[in-house]
Parts: C-alpha cells; structure tokens; sequence
C-alpha cells in the first residue's frame, strides 16, 4: 500500500523550531508584502526571500520545481496575452508596459514558495493551536484541522481505490498527460463518494464523542517564544513595513523601484 504524503515535513530546522504563532504572523505579514508591493521588482525579491525559506526548512526540491513549473503557464500568459494583443492592434509587441502582467506572474510563485516554507515546518495540531493561540474562533480552527484529516484520509481512500482498479486492469495512468486524463473520470465517482461518506463518518464520531465546536480547546503545542522567534516575526514586519514605506513614497530603497 502506498504512503499518503503529508504537509509537514519531519526536520529539525530553525524554522520546525519556531513558535507556529510566529510562523503564521510571519505568513500573514508576507502575505501582505503582495498587496503592498510597488512594482514586479519586489515580487522577484519575494521570490527569492520564498526560496531561502525553502531551503532552511529544507523543503523538497522536487516540490519546489513542480510549484515553480505550475506557475511556468501564468508567467507565460501574464506577458504573452498583452504582446499578442498589441501585435493584434497593429502596434510592436514589446512596446507596452509589462509591469502589471509581471508583477501578477510572479505573486504566485512567490506566495506559493513562502506557504511551502513555512506551513511544511508545522504540523497540523500546530497549525490549529497556532490559531488558537492568537485567539482565532474555534469554530474555524476546529474546521482547518478537521480538513486537514478528512484530506489525509480521503487521499488515502483514494489510492485504495486505484490500487483496486488496477488489480482489475485499469491503471491509473500519472506520467503520460492524455492517458491521465482520460483515466480519471473512472476514478472521479468512487473518489466522490469516499469524500462524502469519510466526512459525514468522522463528523458523526467526533460529535457522538461529545466535541464541543465553541469552547476553547486546551493547546497541544508548547508555546516558546525566543530570539529565534523574535528575529523571524521582526523580519517579516521589517520586510512588510519597508515595502509599505516605498509604496506610500514615505523612503526609497536604491536597489528596487518605487514605481
């Protein structure tokens, strides 16, 4: 039987060791830095930033290329679809501004490095107690982590099932594009129907257990908050607030654009 990959990645590194309610301050702020950012410039900075990041969680490589080629078609469209609608209107290519396409192409990369970053150094009861530990609802820290399981185990269903259609001869098909695709949807129905019957099956138990979704639940995580946490949470507020500053013309930064 095959594994079912998980988020969390099992290293001891300065970022596993870190606090998760500084870690998803630290992924609130950078989110922020995306909505802030001036120009494309700084989304490349981000990028980079997501990438350092990766390595000291030391985040899977092939994850990293696999998140980087997925957005290979966004930063493709964001700048082929303006060009050919130049060339359309009878006017050069290249002769516009690619700023906005550019700074949109590369937001996602960027966000999707800093996610991998951070979330693979926390486990899911991390994740949750985090949340709780910055006083966020029950209710939507009860709903994370139950998606979190039901994800875990459906996908586990789910490679059941293709182990089984393939002892009867229809083999899932994952390298070759076309032959994948039109395997699917005799993987799709029975997915489905896991997917319903896995969740109405753990809600029933956790509420025939008497879990209540409104009162506060005790945390499963040892909060330490230390210079290592401190140095994280003041980067990505340093980073944020800088950023904030270029783009309301409060300072400039030599080496990237304010506009």
């Amino acid at each position: 039987m095959r594994s079912v990959p998980v988020v969390y990645n099992d290293y001891d590194t300065f970022l596993h060791r870190r606090d998760p309610r500084v870690k998803l301050l630290a992924f609130a702020a950078l989110v922020l830095f995306l909505y802030v950012a001036p120009t494309w410039h700084w989304m490349i900075a981000m990028f980079g930033i997501g990438v350092g990041l990766a390595i000291v969680a030391r985040v899977n490589p092939k994850w990293l290329l696999a998140l980087a080629a997925l957005q290979i078609p966004n930063v493709l469209g964001f700048v082929a679809f303006p060009a050919i609608e130049r060339v359309l209107a009878g006017r050069g290519a290249f002769a516009g501004d690619f700023g906005f396409g550019l700074k949109l192409a590369f937001s996602f990369p960027a966000a999707l490095f800093v996610s991998a970053s951070l979330f693979t150094s926390m486990r899911e009861t991390e994740i949750t107690d985090g949340l709780r530990g910055l006083g966020v609802p029950e209710f939507v820290c009860f709903t994370f982590e139950y998606a979190f399981l039901l994800l875990y185990t459906v996908f586990a269903d789910i490679l059941r099932i293709a182990d089984g259609l393939k002892l009867k001869g229809v083999a899932i098909e994952t390298r070759n594009p076309l032959r994948m695709a039109r395997n699917l949807p005799k993987l799709g129905v029975p997915a489905i129907i896991t997917v319903f019957r896995r969740s109405t099956t753990m809600m029933a138990v956790l509420r025939m257990r008497g879990y209540p979704l409104d009162d506060l639940q005790e945390s499963r995580t040892p909060f330490k908050f230390d210079l290592g946490d401190a140095a994280l949470l003041a980067f990505a507020v340093g980073v944020l607030a800088v950023t904030a500053g270029v783009n309301f013309g409060l300072w400039r930064v030599p080496v990237l654009p304010a506009s």
